[in-house]
């Protein structure tokens, strides 16, 4: 393959990732200590198992509900592994294509965002809830998660302020679907 496609899509992959927001998330509620790493290999892997097989979009939305899954033990429910899914799938076309001018047209239109998969760009985990879940000592406001730092989804800021990732009494973040 052409190192064209293969740096430009490789661009369109690190972009897309650093914009899910279901997998900031997971990173900063993870327990591992190699969270951004984890993240970071995913997304290799993810960029490899496009360019090395011919892809469906079911087919790289389970890989991708699959590994998030396993990486971080988080179940994405907001539709975003089938929307990146898809965008990843349209713009490796469109790199095959070498439509590199399209591609770096759309890539400048995303919203700005934290590189956070930068090696030096530090992760602040999420609080964490150490006393008992049977307990109701803490309220609901005590356990939000804040969204002002996080990066914004796939489908832009009107769609986010919608659809705030709620924490419920046992710690569980649920990014809600972007149905309305």
């Amino acid at each position: 393959m052409d190192q064209g496609i293969l740096d430009n899509f490789q661009t369109v992959v690190h972009e897309l990732f650093i914009r899910w927001e279901a997998l900031k998330l997971a990173v900063q509620h993870t327990d591992r200590h190699d969270g951004q790493q984890a993240a970071r290999t995913m997304r290799d892997d993810i960029f490899q198992y496009c360019i090395n097989y011919d892809v469906e979009p079911e087919d790289l939305e389970v890989e991708l509900s699959d590994r998030i899954d396993e990486v971080f033990n988080t179940i994405c429910e907001d539709n975003s592994t089938k929307e990146l899914s898809h965008l990843l799938l349209n713009y490796l076309k469109l790199c095959l294509e070498s439509k590199f001018d399209e591609v770096r047209h759309h890539i400048g239109q995303l919203p700005n965002c934290v590189n956070w998969l930068d090696p030096n760009f530090k992760i602040t985990p999420a609080p964490r809830d150490d006393s008992d879940s049977d307990s109701d000592s803490g309220s609901d406001e005590d356990m939000e998660v804040s969204s002002d730092d996080e990066a914004p989804p796939l489908a832009g800021p009107s769609q986010r302020q919608r659809n705030k990732p709620q924490t419920d009494e046992e710690g569980w973040t649920t990014i809600p679907s972007r149905r309305r």
